[in-house]
């Protein structure tokens, strides 16, 4: 769901947008994990342009055929995404879009059957979406004249716990003392993920071996003068370890270089990987590992085109 979305953001918009901030207040106070992807600066980027034009984005021409068939325009009807994590062995994920009241529209046109069902609970109106054989409960929020948060989650009691938080009736990150409350993407960012506690996370993949020595983590992303720039950020549990860590990321940068080398690809193809990984910057001070890769947006969207 979350890629068919984000692949959404590449289609054409009428007219600049304001970009989607992220909403703190919308974010429980006890979250250790937080993510917001700004679909309107996305699809108003160089990249998203570039992308766009490409014939190699899986699934664009389905998702133009869609949204024109229900009138939805991506940037300016479904203008956000935030994702959070709350800790606890069995959480969940809760995503909550930012969105027009025509978005809104889509869920109230479903049509009742075994794929979508509603009913209520606790005062609140749920729909419940098969998604690919996932249930997932859905509830809107009004939050403007022309402005909707729809709450996802595939928990109904995670669910009815983040529509009290954007609904301001319960604590939430803004008025929390938690790390991330602190924690602001940079002008021009797209995508921004922050970790405050990797030991809080429930059970995930997420914790590398490279990871385990580390507290937390932020990565954004975004575009600045025509390049894109990926920042990362990484907090060691002690500044021995965060120097093990950032030599680990400097021995994975130039094994892959070996590789990209070697490996039997036209001259242009390796060129673009060799770029790409000899502008990755990976240093240490303290407890802290920082990471920054700055490109041309051409030279990104070339490397994406050969992955999608």
């Amino acid at each position: 769901m979350l890629h068919a979305l984000a692949t959404a953001a590449l289609l054409p918009l009428a007219g600049p947008l304001a970009p989607d901030t992220l909403r703190r207040d919308w974010v429980a106070a006890e979250a250790v994990l937080v993510a917001h992807f700004d679909l309107a600066a996305l699809a108003q980027s160089k990249l998203g342009s570039a992308l766009l034009e490409s014939e190699h984005v899986g699934g664009l021409a389905e998702l133009t055929a869609w949204t024109e068939e229900h009138g939805i325009e991506l940037g300016r009807d479904l203008r956000g995404m935030t994702v959070y994590v709350s800790p606890g062995e069995d959480a969940q994920p809760v995503l909550i879009l930012s969105t027009s009241a025509k978005a809104e529209g889509l869920l109230e046109a479903l049509p009742e059957g075994a794929d979508h069902w509603t009913k209520t609970v606790e005062g609140r109106l749920l729909h419940s979406i098969d998604y690919d054989g996932e249930r997932l409960y859905a509830h809107v929020v009004e939050v403007g004249r022309d402005a909707r948060a729809i709450v996802l989650s595939p928990v109904v009691e995670e669910l009815l716990g983040a529509a009290t938080c954007v609904e301001g009736k319960a604590q939430s990150l803004a008025g929390s003392g938690s790390p991330l409350a602190a924690l602001e993407p940079r002008k021009g960012s797209y995508a921004f993920v922050a970790v405050s506690d990797l030991a809080r996370l429930p059970a995930t993949d997420l914790a590398s071996e490279m990871l385990k020595e580390a507290v937390g983590f932020t990565i954004d992303v975004g575009e600045d003068e025509g390049h894109v720039v990926a920042e990362g950020s990484v907090t060691g549990k002690s500044e021995e370890a965060a120097r093990d860590i950032a030599e680990a990321g400097q021995g994975l940068v130039a094994l892959a270089r070996i590789i990209a080398g070697h490996e039997d690809v036209s001259e242009e193809v390796r060129a673009g990987r060799l770029g790409f990984l000899d502008s990755i910057r990976i240093s240490s001070k303290g407890r802290t590992i920082r990471a920054a890769i700055r490109l041309p947006v051409d030279a990104i969207a070339a490397l994406l085109e050969e992955h999608l």
